[in-house]
């Protein structure tokens, strides 16, 4: 049995799409008796809604860049936390900063816009993301900075 370790983002999901091609070298090293695992910075929401629509199956999951470990249906056999003090320190060393905007990810809801320094721009990588303050975010798995 090999292992195979994906990216998503510009490799697998290129241009808002995974390819008939990609999806059948994926199908077909599964069905050798191969594992493949996903291995992205992306949520679980974000990481079902990029595979569910091709049918895409994977055996595992490493998301939110390394914090949670699932399995092929998207079940935690593994998380980590960010120490809140590392969290507060984050927000309070780039808030204030224009040009950027800061997100806080958790394993529940949308994730967290906990400054937005780029007036009303979204990022298509942190999509959904809903303004709040950091002391209404639960436990926080990834910080993200956007600077386009």
């Amino acid at each position: 049995m090999k292992i195979a370790a994906l990216d998503m983002d510009g490799t697998v999901y290129v241009d808002e799409e995974i390819t008939p091609a990609c999806r059948a070298a994926i199908a077909a090293w599964r069905a050798a008796g191969n594992l493949v695992v996903s291995a992205t910075g992306k949520s679980i929401a974000n990481a079902r809604g990029t595979l569910e629509p091709f049918g895409v199956e994977l055996d595992y999951h490493v998301l939110y860049n390394g914090t949670v470990i699932t399995n092929g249906d998207y079940s935690i056999i593994q998380e980590e936390h960010l120490p809140r003090g590392v969290v507060r320190n984050i927000v309070q060393h780039f808030s204030g900063r224009q040009g950027l905007n800061i997100y806080a990810t958790t394993l529940t809801g949308s994730d967290a816009l906990v400054w937005n320094g780029l007036a009303s721009r979204e990022s298509s990588m942190v999509p959904n993301a809903q303004s709040a303050d950091l002391e209404s975010v639960g436990d926080v798995v990834l910080m993200s900075l956007w600077i386009p």
